[in-house]
């Protein structure tokens, strides 16, 4: 069938129709085309505009919730990279430099041991047993405070003393930290 017998055929059904039929036609079929596309296109296009917008709302606050983190992640690598930057590398040798430090503040040191500590991912330790014998308290703190206010980050864990004698020269065992660079 062509187009023109189409057209032909249809108006003759409409023609045919009483006046009540071609008006309930003439609105109906508009009206019904529009609720078609109104329920099949435009409210489910519209929902999931807004579902998408509230979307772009989460993405764009996490998005600076993202960038605030970025920046303070970068502000703190950058202290924690001073810091890095004054730890000894991991060939030091802590027992010869505690031992000569203690010499010099009048230890009288008996011996050092160093263990292994914890160790992190740019970041190790050391674990340091100074034991000594008939030496000044003094002299002791002094060495602590030396330690750990000077070039490597020594801390003191412990310390425990006894004045065996009476002599005011005590002996025993100071513990220290120290932290060192690992080698990657």
């Amino acid at each position: 069938m062509s187009p023109d017998e189409i057209k032909s055929l249809l108006i003759g059904y409409f023609s045919e129709l009483d006046e009540r039929e071609r008006t309930v036609i003439l609105i109906g079929i508009p009206v019904l085309l529009i609720i078609v596309y109104l329920s099949l296109v435009f409210f489910p296009l519209k929902g999931k505009e807004s579902h998408y917008r509230s979307k772009v709302r989460v993405v764009r606050r996490e998005a600076v919730e993202i960038r605030d983190d970025l920046l303070a992640f970068k502000e703190l690598k950058r202290k924690v990279s001073f810091v890095l930057d004054r730890l000894p590398e991991e060939s030091f040798n802590p027992s010869s430099f505690v031992k000569e430090r203690a010499k010099s503040y009048g230890i009288n040191v008996k011996k050092v041991k160093v263990s292994p500590g914890k160790s992190f991912s740019e970041v190790g330790s050391k674990l340091i047993a100074l034991y000594f014998s008939d030496s000044d308290i003094n002299g002791i703190a002094r060495l602590i405070k030396y330690l750990e206010r000077g070039r490597y980050p020594f801390r003191g864990l412990s310390l425990s003393v006894k004045d065996e004698d009476g002599n005011g020269l005590v002996s025993g065992r100071l513990d220290l930290i120290v932290f060192i660079r690992r080698e990657r």
